[in-house]
């Protein structure tokens, strides 16, 4: 593994806003809690209202909770052979993607408007070579990091596959250079016993 990483930050702004709202909401409803008291007894159409909101309330809180916990097990990972993407949810899902780097054609890196450009984040696009597949990771935080990083990888892992390549060719030739030496070498009369010798045996 060379590295990992997360979405930015920024893809939890909202939560983050949203927990802080809840968590201000519970706190001032614990230092009124007997004014509280107060109005709901004896009043059964507040109660019931009260109870709607505070149902509403425990499900937007937990749902929050669950997207900020999706947030860290969601990862991207970096090896030498590999772009790994791990989409993960704490009940639902878990899936894996995953592009060989020696399959990659080009990589795009995006970071448009003011706050990318700022904070360091923005998405990157990959072009692959056996189709007109592009996958597109967005939210990416250090993108210029990550950018060399694959693109560092791709070429190491191209040059590898190009090389095993090379020496697999050559290997063949080399084979086949063998094997005519040695049919160019024997007699035309052993040929022909090896032949019917073979022949011989299938019947």
């Amino acid at each position: 593994m060379i590295c990992f990483m997360r979405h930015h930050w920024v893809s939890l702004l909202k939560e983050i806003l949203q927990f802080i709202a809840f968590a201000a909401v519970g706190i001032i409803s614990l230092i009124y809690i007997e004014d509280v008291k107060n109005l709901l007894r004896g009043n059964l159409e507040i109660k019931m209202f009260f109870l709607t909101g505070f149902l509403t309330y425990t499900i937007l809180l937990n749902r929050c909770f669950l997207k900020i916990l999706n947030y860290f097990v969601n990862i991207g990972i970096i090896t030498n052979l590999r772009f790994i993407d791990h989409k993960k949810t704490l009940f639902f899902r878990d899936t894996i993607d995953s592009i060989d780097l020696g399959q990659i054609q080009n990589i795009e890196q995006i970071e448009n408007g003011l706050f990318p450009n700022l904070l360091g984040y923005g998405d990157l696009k990959i072009f692959l070579n056996a189709s007109a597949a592009v996958k597109t990771y967005h939210r990416l935080p250090n993108i210029k990091f990550h950018f060399r990083c694959i693109n560092r990888q791709k070429e190491a892992r191209q040059k590898e596959l190009s090389e095993q390549m090379f020496t697999t060719e050559r290997t063949h030739q080399f084979i086949d250079k063998i094997s005519g030496i040695e049919t160019k070498e024997k007699p035309p009369q052993i040929i022909r016993e090896q032949v019917e010798a073979e022949s011989q045996e299938n019947l």
